[in-house]
């Protein structure tokens, strides 16, 4: 009896240790690695870039610069223009420029985009009023054809300093050999080339000489020889050198639109030393 059971259980223990091998319970880290290799997916992405051109325009400076209008256009759209620019001179780099009516004028240079002003260093003793050397115009780089058409319409400087006014004026002298007489009547056309200035107490004859000497062929008269002519200025007497053309004003004002001087007509009334042209 006893061996039976023992048969028995020794039966039943080796059936149930076969139904446990059969059936063995997952390990819970394969079951998450195959997890995850399952849910482990691949991916491309394309990117385009975009391209962008940019057109740059180039607008090229005006090598030239606009002319004032000349007394005569000035004077063709308005009678009486008071204070209004024109130009005695300009070639587009370089400009002489005044106001009508105006006891002056001014040297300018075109820089590409505007008109600049040639800056002057001198002063006249007396007014102190600006006026040019040419030093002033080669210190800023106008060519030398320029500075010969330009100077005699600028206010210069006296080559010299005056000397102190004497106490008492010195008398007017005495009309000289190179002084020439003129007629006031009107109709007669000169080009002044430079204005040769006289401070009392100065000789002015071998100013004039000089001045002279500059223009070959010129004349030279007496200040304000003529009402239409200059006689003083900055408190010196002003001797005209001038080229005389006659009655041909169309010659005067094509010389005085060369830049070779100012015109002006020998006439008995005064209008502000005003060109014919």
């Amino acid at each position: 009896m006893r061996r039976v059971l023992t048969t028995a259980a020794a039966l039943i223990l080796g059936l149930g240790l076969t139904a446990c091998s059969d059936n063995p319970p997952p390990a819970p880290y394969l079951a998450e690695a195959a997890s995850s290799t399952a849910q482990t997916t691949t991916s491309t992405s394309t990117s385009s870039e975009a391209v962008t051109t940019t057109v740059t325009t180039v607008v090229a400076k005006p090598s030239k610069g606009e002319c004032a209008p000349t007394r005569e256009e000035l004077l063709a759209n308005d009678p009486s223009p008071a204070g209004a620019i024109f130009s005695s001179y300009c070639d587009g780099q370089y400009q002489v420029a005044a106001g009508y009516a105006t006891d002056g004028s001014s040297l300018q240079h075109w820089n590409g985009e505007k008109w600049e002003y040639i800056k002057s260093t001198g002063k006249y003793p007396v007014s102190m009023k600006a006026c040019f050397y040419e030093s002033d115009l080669i210190s800023q780089g106008v060519p030398a054809d320029v500075r010969a058409k330009v100077m005699p319409q600028l206010f210069t400087c006296p080559t010299s300093t005056p000397e102190q006014p004497a106490p008492a004026p010195a008398p007017a002298p005495s009309p000289a050999s190179n002084l020439t007489n003129v007629s006031c009547g009107g109709g007669r056309y000169v080009l002044i080339v430079e204005s040769v200035l006289a401070y009392d107490g100065q000789d002015p004859k071998p100013l004039v000489d000089a001045g002279l000497a500059r223009h070959p062929g010129a004349l030279a008269t007496s200040p304000g020889a003529c009402p239409s002519l200059r006689g003083r200025y900055d408190g010196a007497d002003v001797y005209p050198i001038y080229k005389d053309y006659g009655s041909d004003r169309a010659g005067v004002c094509a010389a005085q639109a060369r830049g070779e001087g100012n015109a002006r007509e020998l006439k008995s009334s005064v209008d502000n030393y005003a060109s014919p042209c």
